[in-house]
């Protein structure tokens, strides 16, 4: 009875846990394999960069 219980309770919690999260945002253009300048003093280069539509 108890394993029951906490199986259900479980199923509860992740079924909460899935239903709130928001949608991943998706990249237009990936560039990588080279040197990026990223024209920013902290950060001079990357190693890649994903950029977007505003």
């Amino acid at each position: 009875m108890k394993a029951s219980i906490y199986l259900l309770f479980s199923v509860i919690l992740i079924i909460i846990s899935c239903a709130g999260r928001p949608q991943k945002e998706k990249a237009e253009i990936l560039y990588f394999g080279g040197t990026i300048l990223t024209m920013e003093d902290t950060l001079p280069q990357a190693e890649a960069v994903v950029l977007k539509k505003w």
